[in-house]
């Protein structure tokens, strides 16, 4: 069994076909982090309707040039309501990319500083997207003196030198799709421990080699295998061997483990 720590189903033109697909493949588990207000609805109908569909609430960074203090509301709502579908918050976190990130910094770091208050009130891990803010993401994590595990740095493309402090800190790494195309991710996650590894698929984005070749879009949780057989390539180990570890990461990681 593999699990597919962090999809976006809501995104699918089908995702119910998606998610079936899925399980056929051996994904049993999936779990989908929101973007906002209105994506937290329907991922959470798609996780009443489906076994085996969590969910993280949160509010995704480039969301902070909209009203996000009312996005806030709704979204602490469903987490006061939550029930055990909810097993994070997120997708939150920094994108300082491109200039137009760069003028919405300050209201980045304010939306940011609410998931962290979240996590520590709700005891929940984060999922965390980061694009060119890697220090000041784990210098407000370690400000915010969480007490819990403080969750995945998802879509990881960082640094040896920036997965030894976030390793240091506690979080797990999430590996997506870039690792079966990208070489210097490669040689990165040939260092990280596989029990800090997570997988996932990012879908609808980030498509894997041989499907991103074949220009077969969008990405689904079927085609977590292909990131699943690359890592074991450069580990050296067996898919199994792979599939159990990263499974009991993501089980621990979500605390998961009676809940399907």
């Amino acid at each position: 069994m593999l699990i597919d720590s962090h999809c976006h189903l809501e995104y699918l033109d089908n995702p119910d076909e998606a998610i079936a697909q899925a399980k056929t493949s051996g994904i049993e588990i999936i779990v989908n982090p929101t973007v906002n207000a209105e994506s937290a609805e329907k991922v959470l109908n798609l996780a009443k309707k489906h076994v085996g569909i969590y969910v993280a609430l949160g509010i995704y960074p480039e969301e902070a040039a909209r009203d996000w203090p009312s996005q806030a509301k709704a979204i602490e709502k469903l987490l006061a309501e939550k029930g055990k579908q909810v097993v994070a918050i997120g997708e939150t976190g920094l994108d300082f990319a491109d200039a137009q990130a760069k003028n919405q910094q300050e209201a980045q770091l304010q939306l940011f500083k609410q998931h962290l208050e979240w996590a520590k009130q709700y005891q929940l891990p984060l999922v965390i997207h980061n694009r060119k803010a890697s220090n000041e993401i784990l210098d407000l994590v370690e400000a915010a003196n969480l007490q819990i595990a403080p969750g995945v740095l998802h879509c990881f493309t960082g640094s040896k030198k920036f997965a030894k402090r976030a390793l240091e800190m506690g979080f797990y790494l999430g590996i997506g799709g870039l690792l079966t195309y990208e070489t210097g991710l490669q040689e990165v996650v040939k260092t990280i421990p596989l029990d800090r590894i997570v997988l996932e698929t990012d879908s609808p984005y980030l498509v894997p080699e041989p499907v991103r070749q074949e220009k077969r879009y969008p990405n689904e949780p079927a085609n977590l295998i292909y990131t699943a057989q690359k890592l074991a390539e450069l580990k050296q180990l067996s898919l199994e061997e792979v599939a159990a570890q990263t499974t009991q990461n993501v089980n621990l990681l979500f605390s998961l483990e009676g809940k399907y």
